[in-house]
């Protein structure tokens, strides 16, 4: 992961859609986004959220829930921890999925299990 975060990857990304944007305008910059998120099946990215509540202007924030837009896919899981909480949030196409909130429930089915299974990991490996 380290070697992830110290490459020249984003720098030449950067740099790549600076001169694209400078040389051949900004369709040329969203046609190439396009094509580059266009062919994706899944984005991933292991940010963590914040661990303490954060405020705003005096105003404690209860969560937060990042989404993206604009990309041409059927479905967007967007899961983002905050403090003690863990936010599912999904985009999704109604004609391909026609029912998003039984998707959401077996998400967070699937993750209780995962939690359970890694909890009883956990506790056989304390017992040896």
């Amino acid at each position: 992961m380290d070697r992830k975060k110290h490459s020249l990857e984003p720098l030449f990304s950067y740099g790549l859609l600076k001169l694209t944007m400078e040389v051949l305008g900004i369709t040329a910059v969203k046609n190439l986004l396009k094509r580059i998120f266009g062919n994706t099946t899944m984005i991933f990215s292991n940010v963590v959220g914040p661990a303490e509540e954060i405020s705003f202007f005096g105003h404690q924030i209860s969560y937060i829930a990042a989404s993206s837009f604009g990309i041409p896919q059927a479905l967007i899981i967007v899961i983002q921890s905050y403090v003690d909480k863990l936010i599912i949030n999904l985009a999704v196409d109604l004609d391909v999925i026609p029912d998003p909130h039984h998707l959401c429930n077996l998400i967070i089915e699937s993750l209780s299990m995962m939690k359970s299974a890694a909890s009883d990991i956990c506790c056989h490996a304390s017992e040896v």
